[in-house]
């Protein structure tokens, strides 16, 4: 379970896990922020390319 809160949270998505307090009528009632995954998404992706060229163009 602390895995997936561990990838969940950049998102702002770990209160979508299923358990005592989550019920999956209640986690499918609530919107995700697809702005914000995105823009989130976008960041690790530079991070990820600016890193990628630092390692293979030393």
């Amino acid at each position: 379970m602390f895995k997936l809160k561990t990838m969940l949270r950049p998102y702002g998505l770990e209160s979508r896990l299923v358990g005592k307090d989550n019920t999956i009528d209640f986690i499918f009632s609530k919107k995700i922020d697809y702005n914000n995954v995105n823009t989130v998404l976008e960041g690790q992706r530079e991070n990820t390319s600016v890193y990628l060229k630092k390692i293979l163009n030393p």
